[in-house]
């Protein structure tokens, strides 16, 4: 038996454990784990002064350019600035050192960069805001590669990332054209010329997972499946793109289960109910269901997910800004908060931990705990908010674990308070939750038609 004192001056026991583990060469193995980010919105026009500068510059030039005159850090309600991308870039890099790739769930730019642009640009006709915004994606590109170094990054578009406007995407169009070599550059080695075709023509890709042998990730360009969709930029020989969407990603399902491969699905925006635009109607409004996705394409879609059950593991999706989810038949999606404080939530990361068979073990929420004071020009303080496991007492994230969770904020108020405060990232002033909103925004997450979402309501109210 080995005591503590027959090693003292010596090596610790986990020191000990090292040096026979690297004798037998079986040292450690770094952990199974991912960076997630989402809705990232970066503003480059957010000190106006700079805009004609970075856009007659180099990608490369750029940073330098921002730094020369940063401007002020973001505020609640604000998109992000380069002082917020560039605090949360320089804490990534020392957070999330073990991950081995980073997925990026949509929306890198800002809200109505058009607009912005055409504001501070001197020269803003057509192809000068397409030459920006391919500048503006090279240079976001850049900095998620920095995070780290040789890893892949796996992006799925936003309703924002374009340049034809708000959930106006067209496909085939030259953005997405354009803005393939980078993608397939950030993917690396689980990239291929296939990937590189399937997003130009539509924003999808079918890569190999980057932590698994046996495992896959298919990014679903879901700004085609969106209510709000409208095909009006440029010439399009497809009016509904959202149909082949959902044969293509039909026809990637069955050739990964005839393969046994799991798969992991990421997308931007999550089917079934908007609880909180349908909780707060503009003008305020008599309350109507607003459905995140055009409803016979949710269908379609749940009916693909009870399909391939045993194929799809999970789903990762952003778009809400707040951190949530979806259950849907006997699938999760699990939504990410976002870097951008737009919507009054506290910019957030979060590293993901999972197993060799492909399932989500954990997931650590880290957090700006200090926008307010950062934008007066303190040092940014960022801090570990929670982890799944401990919160809420979850070993795995999956259907069956989030469907109890679902079941225990509806019935216990100390699991509601608790969830009602990470919902927007521990920043309850923002997060638009009353005793009047909660049944919508809280049905939103386990009911997607409108019937079954409105009896939640109704049975929510009742208690």
């Amino acid at each position: 038996m080995i005591t503590r004192r027959a090693v003292s001056g010596t090596l610790s026991f986990s020191g000990l454990f090292l040096f026979f583990a690297i004798l037998a060469g079986t040292a450690p193995a770094t952990p199974h784990e991912f960076l997630w980010l989402s809705d990232i919105h970066f503003d480059p026009t957010a000190n106006a002064s700079l805009v004609d500068k970075l856009a007659a510059a180099d990608v490369g030039e750029w940073a330098q350019i921002l730094n020369s005159a940063p401007g002020a850090p973001s505020k609640f309600g604000q998109d992000t600035s380069w002082p917020l991308l560039a605090a949360a870039i320089l804490e990534l890099k020392k957070t999330a050192s073990h991950a081995r790739f980073t997925v990026v769930t949509g929306d890198v730019f800002a809200h109505k960069l058009r607009d912005k642009f055409n504001k501070s640009a001197t020269n803003r006709d057509d192809e000068a805001f397409q030459r920006f915004t391919a500048k503006t994606f090279d240079f976001i590109a850049a900095q998620l590669e920095s995070i780290l170094p040789g890893k892949p990054v796996l992006f799925t578009l936003g309703n924002n990332d374009g340049i034809c406007g708000d959930y106006k995407l067209q496909p085939y169009g030259p953005f997405l054209r354009n803005s393939s070599e980078t993608i397939s550059k950030m993917l690396g080695g689980v990239g291929d010329k296939g990937s590189e075709v399937d997003w130009a023509d539509a924003g999808n890709y079918d890569v190999r997972n980057p932590g698994l042998p046996k495992a896959r990730i298919i990014a679903l360009n879901s700004i085609f499946l969106s209510a709000k969709y409208q095909n009006t930029c440029g010439v399009s020989g497809d009016s509904e793109p959202a149909s082949d969407q959902l044969r293509w990603l039909s026809a990637r399902l069955a050739r990964a289960k005839s393969r046994n491969e799991n798969v992991w699905l990421i997308f931007h925006i999550p089917p079934g109910i908007d609880g909180y635009a349908t909780s707060h109607p503009k003008g305020g409004g008599e309350k109507t269901i607003v459905p995140m996705w055009s409803p016979a394409y949710t269908q379609q879609f749940e009916d693909l997910l009870q399909q391939y059950t045993d194929t799809v593991t999970i789903s990762l999706a952003g778009h809400e800004h707040k951190d949530d989810f979806r259950l849907i038949d006997h699938s999760l999606v699990l939504l990410a908060p976002a870097l951008s404080p737009v919507v009054e939530q506290n910019p957030a990361f979060r590293i993901v931990q999972f197993e060799a068979d492909a399932t989500l073990k954990d997931a650590t929420t880290y957090y700006l705990a200090n926008l307010d004071e950062f934008d007066a020009g303190a040092e940014a303080r960022w801090k570990l908010e929670y982890n799944f496991a401990q919160a809420w007492g979850i070993g795995k994230l999956d259907f069956p674990h989030f469907e109890k969770l679902n079941h225990d904020i509806e019935t216990n108020p100390e699991r509601r308070a608790q969830w009602e405060n990470l919902y927007t990232v521990s920043h309850s002033e923002g997060n638009g939750i009353t005793n009047q909103t909660f049944p919508w925004i809280f049905c939103a997450a386990s009911n997607m038609s409108d019937t079954v979402f409105h009896a939640c309501v109704q049975r929510v109210q009742a208690h």
